[in-house]
């Protein structure tokens, strides 16, 4: 995550992702297809909820080990 943001905007565990750069990732398709073409190092907008909340996050991919 983006070390600009305040750490309530930050993903958190029960956070429920459901865009990523304005496409559907609710689904596990969903969201392989959001990164389609996307490598470590970009950074993203996510779009998610918390609690009753829709909130926003610049994301920094990283690298799957």
């Amino acid at each position: 995550i983006d070390n600009g943001f305040d750490a309530a905007t930050k993903l958190q565990y029960e956070d429920v992702i459901i865009e990523i750069d304005g496409q559907p990732a609710c689904t596990e398709s969903e969201l392989k297809s959001a990164l389609n073409g996307k490598m470590a190092g970009d950074t993203v907008t996510v779009t998610f909820y918390r609690r009753d909340q829709i909130k926003h996050a610049s994301v920094k991919l990283g690298y799957k080990d």
